[in-house]
């Protein structure tokens, strides 16, 4: 998608905090492409937690997911916006369709956080230091999740 449109990208950037899978620099842009299971994407049917070593999975997780915030805050310190595409969104036969925002969102995206898993988008869990009270949505129906201290609240764009 991000190609086709013709946007060029690096891929995994080990300079940067949590080697971000997609990399577009022109647009301070990092895209991390987020496996459901290991990054516990919350409410989603395939963050299932083995039955066996319950403990050492628990630890892992959380390990996981505490690196991720992070990597988050790091890259926000660093004036990087931060894209999380989950993998739950991408299995659908029709993900690059859906994925038709990501172009305009990478060329004119104000926001430094935003999270997308294929469908309507839950305010359930948002990254550390965002409120669930700055969700402003774009066109397509994506929710944007930001950080309240880079700019005023928004309803709409």
């Amino acid at each position: 998608v991000l190609h086709k449109a013709g946007l060029r990208y690096v891929l995994n950037d080990r300079r940067l905090p949590g080697t971000p899978d997609i990399v577009l620099p022109k647009h301070r842009l990092c895209i991390f492409v987020h496996g459901c299971f290991w990054h516990r994407h919350a409410n989603c049917k395939l963050t299932t937690t083995p039955a066996t070593r319950h403990e050492f999975w628990q630890q892992k997780f959380e390990a996981n997911m505490e690196r991720d915030r992070r990597n988050l805050e790091s890259l926000a310190a660093l004036g990087w916006r931060v894209i999380v595409i989950w993998e739950c969104g991408l299995r659908h036969r029709s993900a690059s369709e859906r994925l038709a925002w990501l172009p305009e969102e990478v060329r004119t995206g104000v926001h430094p956080f935003m999270e997308w898993s294929g469908g309507v988008p839950s305010v359930n869990e948002v990254a550390p230091g965002m409120v669930a009270s700055c969700l402003p949505t774009c066109e397509s129906g994506t929710a944007l999740r930001c950080r309240p201290h880079h700019h005023e609240p928004q309803t709409s764009r």
